[in-house]
């Protein structure tokens, strides 16, 4: 079975600004020889000394209550605006991924493991913004 360039297939890869990944080999003589995925993404603190991102409720007009046309999907208003942060204090959030041995060789299956990686980061993302009523609803920092 023939090495898969695992660079290779991660330049053909396009995803999101401030993201970025790369494989490398470690030494053969340590536990964890093989190769290995970095992840690197910059991403906004959501645990900056603010802590609390303002909510502004959705300004009264005319159109309020009614359905809106954003593009070409129609949805109602929204109850509350979009967050902001006013520290966009950035971070970074770095993964580092055993790739199995089941891809040499195999492009769609590294491909599809690839996702599944990035998924799992977003997900921890998910979780260090997602609230309700003021309190994360899953903590991913928590034991």
């Amino acid at each position: 079975m023939r090495q898969l360039d695992y660079n290779k297939v991660l330049r053909d890869f396009q995803y999101k600004p401030n993201f970025a990944y790369g494989a490398y080999e470690r030494d053969g003589s340590r536990m964890d020889a093989g190769w290995w995925i970095r992840i690197v993404m910059m991403v906004e603190n959501a645990r900056a000394p603010w802590k609390q991102w303002e909510l502004k409720p959705y300004p009264q007009d005319e159109h309020y209550g009614e359905m809106r046309f954003y593009d070409t999907l129609r949805m109602p208003p929204p109850v509350k605006g979009v967050g902001f942060s006013p520290s966009r204090e950035m971070m970074e959030v770095v993964g580092n991924y055993p790739i199995p041995h089941i891809f040499e060789g195999e492009d769609d299956r590294f491909v599809e493991w690839m996702v599944s990686v990035i998924r799992k980061m977003e997900d921890h993302e998910t979780f260090e913004w997602l609230r309700y009523k003021g309190e994360l609803i899953n903590d991913p920092h928590k034991e």
